[in-house]
């Protein structure tokens, strides 16, 4: 997952050429193929009655370029309703919901259908992902000041109640047929965050790949090797291939040292169980952002990167590195793997 280095979720507002291109050459060193970037909808659709924001965009097409000339490809979420403890919406919402109302929705349904018809058939993007962590994402307790960033403890579960199945179900079925009416050519599914309290039949019905999350919080190694085989086995009774979106580890709670472990017991796991990929939260630290948001409220989450703000190398990065490695190992070409 990746923000660009000192600009975090301001990067499209505050962009920065230089650094992204910095950045891409770090992680194809690093042994990286695949990033998965995130696509705030303030910017990309600032005003409901226009069209997609020009110059986001052409910082989109920079980002696509500069991945490409460093051999990644890239994982693109178009919408972010939760992350790192915040909800993100775009001003104009005026509280209304994103999945009860209908102007809500159709608007969604545009700026996707706009958005990704600009890419059909291109090379460089590997999937689209609906909305990250929207499970978490919850209108305001009535009277809570707008200006005040909702806590983490707050956003689970208690700004509101979660969407009921059949409100996800036809939330996602609306989007999902945008995204495939605009691009037709790439997978599409939906961040992991939606998949609580929704089946797996219909994750299978409406998206072509199961995305889970692998953190085990410091609490056990087997949580992050039989994690990804149970998500995988799970998917499986559906023919549903398993994508590990996200693990990681905040330096708050765990050594660098256990972090490097870490990875290769997920990494290792994710390729031994069949999973299609496994995506680290997150690239870089962002000890230089403390006083903004997110991190304000949410020190944990500064510094989960692999990169540290000085751009020096964790010990998981060399961990990553022998990983990529290995993949590229002629005998794994054919390799047949067992059932998880």
């Amino acid at each position: 997952s990746y923000m660009t280095l000192g600009k975090s979720v301001q990067m499209w507002k505050d962009w920065d050429s230089e650094q992204v291109e910095q950045d891409f050459a770090i992680m194809e060193q690093i042994g990286m193929n695949t990033v998965k970037i995130y696509l705030f909808w303030e910017d990309f659709f600032p005003v409901p009655e226009g069209g997609l924001n020009e110059t986001a965009m052409a910082h989109l097409d920079e980002i696509l370029e500069i991945a490409h000339c460093h051999n990644i490809k890239l994982v693109i979420d178009l919408m972010v309703g939760h992350m790192s403890g915040e909800n993100y919406m775009v001003s104009w919402s005026e509280g209304r919901d994103l999945m009860h109302d209908p102007t809500m929705l159709r608007l969604q349904a545009k700026y996707i259908r706009m958005l990704t018809s600009r890419y059909r058939n291109d090379d460089r993007i590997v999937m689209w992902d609906i909305c990250n962590e929207i499970s978490l994402y919850r209108l305001g307790r009535d009277g809570r000041p707008k200006e005040f960033p909702a806590l983490c403890e707050a956003t689970i579960g208690r700004l509101g109640e979660p969407p009921s199945t059949d409100e996800y179900y036809l939330w996602l079925k609306t989007l999902t047929d945008a995204a495939r009416i605009g691009d037709g050519t790439h997978p599409v599914y939906s961040g992991v965050g939606t998949a609580q309290g929704t089946s797996m039949k219909d994750m299978a019905e409406l998206t072509d790949v199961n995305a889970c999350y692998a953190y085990n919080w410091g609490w056990a190694y087997s949580m992050s090797s039989y994690l990804c085989g149970f998500e995988r086995a799970l998917a499986s009774a559906h023919q549903l291939p398993s994508l590990v979106e996200e693990f990681g580890t905040s330096k708050c709670w765990n050594s660098e040292c256990y972090e490097a472990d870490y990875y290769g017991s997920v990494l290792y796991s994710s390729l031994l169980n069949g999973c299609v990929g496994a995506l680290s939260w997150q690239y870089c630290d962002f000890k230089s952002m403390y006083d903004q948001s997110p991190y304000l409220y949410h020190h944990s989450e500064i510094p989960f990167g692999m990169v540290r703000d000085d751009e020096s190398l964790r010990p998981c990065c060399d961990t990553m590195r022998r990983f990529s490695q290995f993949l590229k190992r002629e005998e794994l070409r054919n390799a047949q793997l067992p059932d998880p």
